[in-house]
């Protein structure tokens, strides 16, 4: 399956084609079911360790909850909810 080109993780809904290959339609990275749930287990990984990285820094600077959930794209920015 086309998991898109790395912009938002959005791919254009080829499903088809060999884990690791490129998209045909929009040249983006096609992984099999597998191959995408580690990816992500990965980068939850990661996340987890660059978490636990900042937390024991005292030189680390704390982003402020708001910020943080707007950097995360959580926060919409028209305020209407969706």
């Amino acid at each position: 399956m086309c998991v898109g080109r790395g912009v938002n993780g959005d791919g254009c809904g080829v499903v088809s084609g060999e884990s690791g290959g490129v998209c045909p339609r929009c040249s983006g990275m096609l992984l099999s079911h597998e191959a995408l749930r580690e990816a992500e287990e990965l980068a939850d990984r990661w996340d987890a360790e660059e978490a636990m990285r900042r937390l024991a820094d005292p030189e680390q600077a704390a982003i402020p909850y708001a910020e943080a959930r707007k950097m995360l794209g959580l926060d919409d920015d028209d305020g209407d909810g969706h």
